[in-house]
């Protein structure tokens, strides 16, 4: 099953995706930091200049801001991991009918991993390739959502 998970050409295809996106996700975050450090020396330096209730009022304003982008990221992190979850589900769904026809088709009961079986004769064996082909062609892919996942209108 590990194996399935790792060499179907869909869950291939998920990994390309989301690893893309997480990319993305940690480009704009870099960003934000270098932000939020920048407004950081800004206030800093706005702090000599700016009578105090001016001043307090642009930290509460900064802050907000601050707060704000944390929660779009933390929002866009968690819609991530979300669909990973959601395409992970359908992928493993869809391996289980699979690999259920093709023990069905050779007239096996069960199915176990191969590290499991102490002796396994060729006639009760569904092999691995098998499984593989036959979930390639039921899923080739599993399409991303629609960019509302990433928190992008």
């Amino acid at each position: 099953m590990q194996q399935l998970l790792q060499k179907s050409q869909a869950a291939q295809g998920i990994q390309r995706q989301f690893e893309s996106e997480r990319e993305k996700l940690q480009a704009e975050m870099r960003q934000q930091q270098d932000q939020v450090r920048t407004g950081q020396q800004t206030l800093a330096s706005a702090r000599t200049t700016l009578a105090p209730d001016a001043y307090e009022q642009r930290r509460k304003d900064f802050e907000k801001q601050v707060q704000d982008m944390a929660a779009r990221t933390d929002g866009r992190r968690q819609a991530l991991d979300k669909a990973v979850n959601d395409a992970l589900n359908t992928l493993r769904d869809n391996m289980m009918a699979v690999v259920a026809q093709v023990a069905a088709e050779r007239g096996v009961g069960i199915v176990l991993p191969s590290h499991a079986i102490a002796l396994l004769s060729d006639k009760c064996s569904i092999s691995q390739t098998r499984c593989c082909s036959a979930l390639n062609v039921r899923l080739p892919q599993i399409r991303r959502p629609d960019p509302k996942w990433t928190g992008q209108a």
